[in-house]
């Protein structure tokens, strides 16, 4: 069997984690964003109303030793991130973007 990829045992290690319900915020979130940094997201990301997507995916990335997508916020930005597989190769740990 072969071993997930780091950056997807690092995205399991997150399962759950919400956005706050109204007008708070989900510390652990914000805290991506911050370690993350305008650099890597393209913009200052401080609520976790706007999607967060990007924000996991990056973090999920920079845990695992690897570089981030352009403007990683955006979850589009993930589109391009990589090499593309045809549909009939996906495994686990590739990005798909809707």
């Amino acid at each position: 069997m072969a071993k997930d990829p780091a950056w997807l045992t690092a995205a399991r290690a997150k399962l759950g984690t919400r956005e706050a319900a109204g007008i708070a915020n989900n510390g652990t979130i914000i805290g991506w964003a911050k370690r993350l940094g305008m650099k890597v997201l393209g913009i200052v990301y401080n609520a976790d109303s706007v999607p967060w997507c990007g924000v996991f995916v990056a973090t999920c990335m920079q845990e695992a030793g690897l570089p981030s997508a352009p403007i990683a916020v955006r979850a589009m930005a993930w589109a391009t991130y990589g090499v593309r597989l045809r549909f009939e190769r996906l495994a686990p740990g590739a990005i798909l973007v809707f």
